[in-house]
């Protein structure tokens, strides 16, 4: 069974709500019908409501079990103002104004993450990497203990014989240009954790450094990755991961 068929199981035994601040894009609509369908959750579309239903009219999107939601007329607006206002006295949000802000549908997903309205944020579709992680690193504090914010890329290959059954997990995907070893370490340890969580197999760590020719940069980005390599060994903290 497949990672994703694993995963759907578990969601239909305990549905999430996930929110997508793209909500009038096409592929949003139509991936929101179907996490739906499935019976995954309650997706939560933002945006303007006219706009989103005249977009899943188009592509004969059934709306179903999925909530619209517009900022501005939302019940939780003027508690979200008040929030971020705090976040600007202690300056998370810099001297952007509150309501103009929340208005996008962006910050205000976030928001609802972060305050526990909803459970998971997917959103990228029609923006850069940049734009949709702004208002999260802003708003969405971060675990307790964790000092770097990395990516996760999760790759299921046909050949099992890579990964865990095929399954491949590759953190610093596109936050980080240059990471630290120290950063190295931590966003290993914090993706082997996620892997182990989602496929109750004991996760394998390997540090990888590639480049098109051997020069001095290679050799110190190998070097890198060894002390990457020994940190992570000395942070695991008797948890029993293979670390290459």
């Amino acid at each position: 069974m497949s990672l994703i068929d694993r995963l759907s199981g578990r969601l239909q035994r305990h549905p999430k709500r996930v929110v997508f601040p793209e909500g009038a894009e096409p592929r949003v609509l139509q991936a929101a019908r179907q996490f739906a369908s499935r019976r995954l959750g309650v997706p939560m579309l933002v945006g303007d409501r006219a706009e989103i239903r005249a977009k899943a009219a188009a592509l004969d999107v059934k709306l179903d079990d999925i909530r619209i939601i517009e900022p501005e007329r939302s019940d939780d607006f003027e508690e979200f103002e008040k929030r971020f206002e705090g976040l600007r006295r202690f300056g998370g949000a810099g001297d952007m104004d509150a309501t103009v802000t929340l208005r996008h549908p962006h910050w205000f997903a976030a928001m609802m993450l972060a305050t526990g309205r909803a459970d998971a944020l997917v959103s990228g579709a029609t923006t850069l990497t940049s734009s949709g992680l702004r208002a999260i690193l802003r708003i969405v504090p971060r675990r307790e203990g964790a000092a770097t914010v990395s990516s996760l890329q999760i790759m299921e290959l046909a050949d099992q014989r890579f990964g865990s059954d095929g399954v491949l997990f590759m953190t610093d995907c596109g936050v980080l240009a240059d990471p630290t070893a120290e950063q190295l370490a931590e966003n290993a340890l914090t993706t082997a954790r996620i892997a182990w969580h989602l496929t109750n197999t004991m996760p394998r760590i390997a540090f990888l450094s590639h480049l098109n020719k051997v020069t001095d940069t290679h050799s110190r980005a190998v070097g890198k990755m060894k002390i990457a390599a020994g940190l992570c060994r000395a942070r695991a903290h008797g948890e029993s991961f293979e670390i290459e």
